[in-house]
């Protein structure tokens, strides 16, 4: 009986000196926090159960002896160095180590609260990309267009979108929305506003433009080169069928020269469309294949009812023709076929014409 209050009592006095520690431990974490940073490590120690991290100078931690023991130790190391050490061997010696470089990982990459680090590309006004580690990146962070005040065009290189008036007629008074009209009828959905081609766009100039604001010569490296509206060719076969008025005003700076392509000048096709009161100045250049035409390569080709009225052209056209023909013209290289029509009316060339093997201009159907 003696010997069975004897047990009693050294557990009891056992109980009070485990109750102690667990005391001192909760004082020494209360006082000293510990604090841990994930970082990348963590994913991969995930599936061992280990945590990488870093500890607080002074921080006392809690080994295998200091249970069976009661006693607690505290890294000294930390406290002479306040650096984070690497978790390498801390089996073997049974201290926390944090990741070598931790200040300049810090620096270049942050984890989110699902410890997943968000790599996005942000486009600079140079046009330049660079990733960016970030945490909770959303569609604010994307590119705002800057569009300059005068030629409609962003540092990113695109081009300011044309607005519309109450009859939903876009208005263009910058070359930025001269080229971003054509884009939108060729459907260039890389500009902003265009999900699909409208070949139908209706369109008015509200001042002259200068297509290559940014060059003195046509040619010159920055040359900005002109898509047609309507480019029709071997990979599409868009043509443009809306209304566009020049409303008197000029377009220069309009630069073409390609090897490759027909269907060249200010629209590429037009067929069904009506076309009216432009002017190319002198520095206009115009080069192509075959179908090459100062206001339009090709009208009333695809369509009947095509119009070019009260148009003019002072800039150069040339057709290299290759071993086709030519089919080049001031106002436009070819007019009609035996199926469809188009009709020119008070209309003038005063730029100079070249091709090869061929005609200077051409219609397959007499025009009333």
């Amino acid at each position: 009986m003696r010997l069975k209050r004897k047990s009693i009592s050294l557990l009891l006095a056992c109980c009070l000196v485990t109750g102690l520690l667990s005391m001192t431990e909760l004082r020494v974490q209360a006082e000293e926090p510990v604090k841990v940073e994930i970082s990348a490590e963590t994913e991969e120690s995930a599936g061992t159960g280990e945590l990488t991290g870093t500890e607080e100078p002074g921080e006392a931690e809690e080994s295998a002896e200091a249970e069976e023991t009661g006693e607690v130790e505290e890294s000294s190391g930390a406290e002479e160095t306040g650096e984070a050490q690497d978790p390498s061997g801390a089996e073997e010696t049974g201290e926390k180590q944090g990741p070598a470089g931790e200040e300049e990982a810090a620096g270049t990459e942050e984890l989110n609260k699902a410890g997943e680090s968000v790599e996005v590309t942000e486009i600079i006004e140079t046009g330049e990309a660079f990733p960016l580690l970030l945490t909770g990146v959303s569609a604010e962070n994307e590119h705002t267009h800057d569009y300059d005040a005068d030629t409609g065009i962003c540092s990113c290189g695109s081009y300011q979108p044309a607005e519309q008036d109450e009859n939903g007629v876009y208005q263009i008074g910058n070359a930025g929305q001269l080229y971003w009209f054509a884009a939108l009828v060729n459907g260039d959905t890389s500009q902003e506003g265009i999900t699909e081609a409208n070949a139908s766009a209706n369109a008015v100039l509200t001042a002259n433009i200068d297509l290559n604001p940014y060059v003195t010569t046509l040619g010159e490296e920055g040359t900005l080169t002109w898509t047609p509206i309507g480019n029709y060719g071997a990979s599409t076969s868009l043509y443009y069928t809306g209304t566009f008025d020049g409303k008197g005003y000029t377009i220069s700076g309009l630069y073409i020269d390609t090897t490759a392509d027909s269907y060249q000048g200010l629209f590429g096709e037009a067929s069904g469309a009506t076309i009216s009161n432009i002017t190319l100045a002198e520095d206009c250049y115009i080069s192509g294949v075959q179908y090459v035409g100062g206001i339009a390569g090709a009208c009333g080709v695809r369509a009947s009812g095509a119009s070019i009225t009260s148009c003019v052209n002072k800039g150069t056209v040339n057709s290299i023709g290759k071993s086709r023909t030519s089919y080049v013209g001031g106002i436009v290289g070819n007019m009609g076929n035996s199926r469809y029509s188009g009709v020119i009316t008070s209309c003038t060339n005063e730029g100079t014409v070249t091709g090869s093997n061929g005609c200077c201009g051409h219609s397959r159907k007499r025009q009333p």
